[in-house]
């Protein structure tokens, strides 16, 4: 089996007007285990080009020259946080007809791989106005505060989503419930000013937010300051 998520999810599965949500690419996750057995099955496609592949993701172009298709093993990096593959399958759905015989993630949980993928981005500098882009498709199908809180709870991603809703949130206000929703903490506002204080070349370096974002995960054994 495989799961689209990121952008087609959100295009197809959340959206009516797929053409809102644009994306440079498609990415799909493989079931756990079945990494291998997915590249060899879509080398064998005649739709798909292999370019490359580094063990844990692969990218395949379409063989008529437009498009291209990222295959994963994770859907994050791993000590991001958010939902594992294994939940990622667990909790989703077969896709619509457009996506078929795809899987798509719950939607909590592709609000909650927005919000992750949002932080590994540079925290919004890499694609400013992409979360609240996301996170509005997703609440017009359906998606409440509350439910996304308690994912980002579940999944580690509190402070994440505290700090990038109430950024949201300061320049509209519809995004207050979702804000609140994660238990927003003194000690979140002290981290995202230090952020901020950190050159913008600094902040745009991947690999500056992503062992940033691994630093602000939550979990049970584990309480951030």
């Amino acid at each position: 089996r495989l799961l689209a998520f990121k952008g087609l999810a959100l295009a197809f599965a959340c959206d009516a007007a797929p053409g809102a949500r644009p994306m440079s690419d498609g990415d799909l996750l493989a079931a756990p285990g079945t990494f291998a057995a997915a590249v060899e099955a879509l080398c064998g496609h005649a739709a798909f080009r292999l370019v490359w592949n580094r063990g844990f993701d692969a990218t395949f172009l379409a063989a008529q020259g437009v498009g291209a298709l990222d295959l994963h093993r994770r859907p994050l990096p791993w000590g991001c946080g958010g939902p594992s593959a294994r939940e990622l399958f667990r909790r989703g759905v077969p896709g619509p007809p457009a996506l078929a015989p795809l899987w798509v993630p719950a939607m909590d949980d592709c609000g909650a791989l927005a919000v992750a993928h949002w932080a590994k981005d540079a925290f919004g500098l890499a694609a400013p106005g992409s979360l609240a882009r996301d996170l509005a498709i997703l609440a017009a199908a359906g998606l409440t505060a509350s439910a996304l809180g308690q994912r980002l709870r579940e999944t580690g991603l509190r402070r994440v989503g505290a700090v990038a809703l109430a950024r949201l949130s300061a320049e509209d206000p519809r995004w207050a419930p979702f804000r609140d929703a994660c238990g927003p903490t003194p000690a979140d506002e002290r981290w995202a000013a230090r952020w901020a204080r950190l050159p913008p070349a600094v902040r745009r370096r991947g690999l500056v937010s992503t062992p940033l974002l691994a630093a602000c995960v939550e979990t049970p054994g584990r309480p951030l300051r």
